[in-house]
């Protein structure tokens, strides 16, 4: 079957059905009607329905622009979350790992260790304590399972230049932990010295470990 035979059946099909519609109740009335309209309102009518198939027709290929251009906003969108991911990878992979935390104990006896090289006397020393604790909401940026550990220290009649020396040294010497408390005070018995006291901490979280495999059962042989 050639394509103008089909042309010709297509034809005789589309007449068929405007011979049925006129022939329908529906036809005949909407016909009466429009032959009483006077001519101008009969203008108008024909105004307003060559607009509405207009508008069908032009409605289809909108839509299907409309479709294009939302498939091109996903792709571009995804395309761009690929783009980030891949960086995010590249980024973690160039990162050097981090540097495990120091162990109170060590990290306490080294900052005892710097304060004596730098002259400071037993009696200005008055605290150098570890400790470790939960985390009950005092911290929201670590996570809630997180192993908090760390080192008190109080010092007394230190000076200005003692006391930013302190805080830097022994903050670079706790990496990776943090500085998380300082409190600063005159000292009630020489003026322009001061007691300072601060807190180091520590936040691990814990290793899940992997279970292992049971070992497989061998099979006795008869």
């Amino acid at each position: 079957m050639n394509f103008e035979d089909i042309k010709e059946q297509l034809q005789d099909q589309l007449k068929a059905s405007l011979e049925k519609i006129k022939d329908s109740t529906l036809y005949i009335q909407l016909k009466e009607r429009y032959d009483q309209l006077s001519p101008k309102n009969q203008k108008y009518l024909n105004i307003a329905s060559a607009i509405l198939v207009f508008y069908f027709i032009i409605s289809i290929p909108i839509s299907f622009l409309n479709e294009a251009n939302t498939s091109i906003e996903k792709y571009k969108a995804q395309k761009e979350l690929l783009a980030r991911l891949v960086k995010t990878k590249e980024m973690k992979d160039n990162t050097p790992p981090m540097a495990s935390p120091i162990e109170a104990s060590r990290l306490s006896r080294n900052i005892e260790s710097y304060l004596t090289k730098e002259g400071f006397k037993k009696e200005q020393i008055t605290k150098t304590e570890n400790f470790k604790e939960d985390n009950k909401g005092q911290f929201p940026d670590a996570p809630k399972d997180a192993i908090i550990s760390g080192v008190k220290v109080a010092l007394k009649q230190i000076n200005l230049k003692q006391f930013v020396d302190v805080i830097y040294n022994t903050q670079r010497q706790a990496r990776p932990g943090k500085m998380t408390h300082l409190k600063m005070s005159p000292n009630a018995e020489k003026a322009g010295f001061f007691d300072i006291e601060f807190e180091i901490r520590n936040f691990e979280v814990p290793v899940e470990e992997t279970p292992k495999a049971e070992p497989r059962k061998r099979r006795r042989r008869k």
